[in-house]
């Protein structure tokens, strides 16, 4: 069971999360090279990961690609991470039931 202190903790991580995420809609909204690449200000090993993943924004972009990020939100959210979560839970029962015996 959760203590007070516990519930605290998630709600000031879920509202530090929130504000990280507005904050940065309202910069990377100001064109698609403050978007891609943040106006040319990052190192060039995090410029990559960034460009690579606004790369992948361009090519799904438009109204008839809905149904694709669509799919691709559930494919990668849902499944990916109940497939990697039934293999930790798989590893943490038999490591528990190790450490019973």
């Amino acid at each position: 069971m959760l203590t007070v202190v516990d519930w605290l903790v998630i709600g000031a991580y879920l509202l530090l999360a929130l504000y990280v995420g507005v904050a940065a809609r309202e910069r990377a909204s100001e064109s698609r090279t403050s978007y891609c690449i943040a106006d040319r200000s990052l190192p060039w090993w995090w410029a990559g990961v960034v460009t690579d993943a606004g790369f992948s924004a361009l090519r799904h972009d438009g109204p008839a690609s809905g149904c694709l990020r669509s799919f691709r939100a559930v494919h990668y959210g849902l499944v990916y991470n109940v497939i990697i979560l039934g293999w930790v839970l798989r590893a943490m029962g038999q490591i528990v039931q190790t450490l019973v015996r």
